[in-house]
């Protein structure tokens, strides 16, 4: 337990803690700059598809795809924010009788997806390639299960910027 210094209630440090006191806490996930050929930094690849499959996904999260372009900098591919995509309604405790479903004060408020995927399609010639995964939601929680990209390779040269 701790005391804020704002005031002088009880908090609780534990897995359960969603917020900072009403304000959302920050999670973030960001995969190294990864060369499109660890052998040769002058291939590029034509990135036309990125998945990423979030699990247990309640609140809302975003995924972005950075990456090297030619002739410019590190900068934002694509980006995408996605929900939880079930409902806020369930069975509750209720015997059956007379009483409407609606009627329950018990049913459950909070779900989480078991596996949920969201597409990117950047489609652009990189060189590098990073993901990344955010979300600043209170009460939000996801686990990252994969990414996968999908395209082809591009052997070139080094552009001329590149040249001493």
């Amino acid at each position: 337990l701790v005391i804020p210094t704002s005031g002088n209630t009880l908090g609780e440090i534990s897995d359960n803690i969603n917020s900072d006191y009403g304000e959302a806490l920050l999670q973030t996930w960001l995969s190294p700059l990864f060369p499109i050929d660890p052998d040769d930094h002058t291939t590029r690849a034509k990135v036309q598809d990125v998945i990423f499959e979030i699990g247990s996904l309640a609140g809302q999260v975003s995924v972005s795809v950075i990456g090297k372009e030619k002739n410019k900098e590190v900068a934002n591919i694509a980006s995408q924010t996605a929900s939880a995509t079930t409902g806020n309604s369930g069975w509750g405790d209720d015997e059956f009788s007379s009483m409407v479903f609606s009627d329950t004060v018990d049913t459950p408020t909070t779900f989480a997806t078991s596996t949920q995927k969201i597409a990117l399609r950047p489609n652009k010639k990189l060189y590098n390639i990073q993901y990344k995964v955010t979300s600043n939601t209170a009460g939000a929680f996801w686990q990252l299960l994969s990414v996968q990209a999908d395209g082809f390779m591009l052997p070139g040269r080094p552009p001329s910027q590149w040249s001493s």
